[in-house]
C-alpha cells in the first residue's frame, strides 16, 4: 500500500507549490484524525511527525484517500498569505470534502454485511433516492464490463498443463470471460513463444520434450461473464474485488445513473463529479494492482463457480 500512500503525497505536493513537508504533512495529519474521528470511528494518530503510511490501515487508505486528499487540499488552500492560497479552490475542495465525508459517515453507520456486492449495492441505493434494485444492478455491471476492460480491476494468474501433440489450446474460466492475456510463464518456453488470440493459446514451438509436470501459468484479465445471473451480483466476481474497489466502483455507477435525465437523482454536476474520480482511479487501477504475471501474487484461483 506504500505506492497508493506515497502517490496521494506526491499529488499533495504537486497541488501546492511552495510548501514545505512540514506545512503538507500537518495538514494531511488534521484531515486524517478528522476523518477518523468523524467517519472511521478510529483512534486518531497522536504524532504529525511519524510515518504517515502507519495513521491508516491499508484498507483504510484504498478506501479514503479521495476523502483525504480533498479534506488536505482544502485546509492548504485556505491558508492566507501563502504562494499557494487560493479561496476558490480551497471552496471547491471542502465542498466535495464535506460530500465524500456525509457518504463515509453513512457507510460507516450501516450494518456490516458479509457480502461486500451487497454492501457496495446498499451504498449505491442511499444515495440514489428512487432508483430500482434492477437500475442499480444494471449499472453496476455496466461499470464492472469497463473497469474489467480497460483498468483490468480483475486479474487471476491461471495454471494450464499443457499436453503432448497439440500446439493450440482453448482458453476459458467458468464464470468469466478473458479479456486479454497479460503474461505467461513456463518453465522450458520463452515467452515470445507463447502467443493468445480468440480464446486460445498458441504453442510456437515443440513441447513433447518438456517435462508434462510443468504447468504453463497464464496471467489473464478477467471480466463477468455476459450470461450471468443478474439478479446475484455475489457470483459475478469474486468478493475481495467488490472490496478493494469499492470506491471506484460506487463513483462510477453514480456517475453514470446521476448523469440520467428525467430520473428523480439525476443531477448533472455531481454525476460529472463522480465520473471524473471514476476516470482518475480506472487510469490509475492498471498500475496499481499489476502482478508481474507472478504466480506466488495470484489472490484468487479457479474454479470458483464451479
Amino acid at each position: 500500500m506504500s505506492a497508493l500512500t506515497d502517490n496521494t503525497y506526491r499529488l499533495l505536493r504537486a497541488q501546492v507549490t511552495g510548501a514545505t513537508d512540514r506545512i503538507v504533512k500537518l495538514a494531511l495529519f488534521e484531515t486524517v484524525s478528522e476523518v477518523c474521528r468523524l467517519s472511521l470511528n478510529t483512534d486518531p494518530p497522536t504524532d504529525p511527525l511519524s510515518d504517515f503510511t502507519d495513521w491508516l490501515t491499508d484498507d483504510q487508505w484504498l478506501k479514503n484517500h479521495t476523502l483525504v486528499i480533498a479534506g488536505t487540499l482544502a485546509r492548504l488552500y485556505a491558508m492566507s498569505k501563502r504562494p499557494w492560497s487560493d479561496l476558490d479552490l480551497a471552496r471547491v475542495n471542502k465542498d466535495q470534502y464535506d460530500t465524500l465525508l456525509a457518504y463515509a459517515r453513512a457507510d460507516a453507520a450501516e450494518a456490516p454485511s458479509i457480502d461486500p456486492s451487497a454492501r457496495l449495492l446498499g451504498s449505491i441505493r442511499s444515495r440514489l433516492p428512487g432508483a430500482k434494485d434492477s437500475q442499480t444492478r444494471l449499472a453496476l455491471f455496466d461499470v464492472l464490463q469497463d473497469a474489467c476492460q480497460r483498468g483490468r480491476i480483475w486479474t487471476e494468474v491461471v495454471p494450464f498443463r499443457l499436453q503432448p501433440g497439440k500446439q493450440v489450446f482453448p482458453v476459458s474460466q467458468p464464470g468469466a470471460r478473458v479479456v486479454m492475456m497479460l503474461n505467461a510463464q513456463h518453465a522450458g518456453i520463452e515467452r515470445q513463444a507463447i502467443d493468445y488470440s480468440n480464446e486460445k493459446v498458441a504453442i510456437s514451438v515443440d513441447i513433447s520434450a518438456l517435462d508434462p509436470a510443468d504447468f504453463l501459468y497464464l496471467t489473464m484479465a478477467l471480466a463477468p461473464s455476459l450470461d450471468v445471473d443478474l439478479e446475484n451480483p455475489a457470483l459475478w466476481m469474486p468478493g475481495d474485488i467488490f472490496a478493494s474497489k469499492y470506491t471506484l466502483l460506487l463513483h462510477g455507477v453514480l456517475g453514470v445513473m446521476m448523469l440520467q435525465t428525467a430520473k428523480p437523482y439525476s443531477n448533472t454536476s455531481l454525476g460529472q463529479y463522480h465520473t471524473q474520480i471514476y476516470s482518475r482511479e480506472l487510469n490509475a487501477a492498471p498500475l496499481t494492482d499489476r502482478d508481474g504475471g507472478l504466480p506466488t501474487r495470484q489472490r484468487w484461483r479457479f474454479p470458483r463457480f464451479a
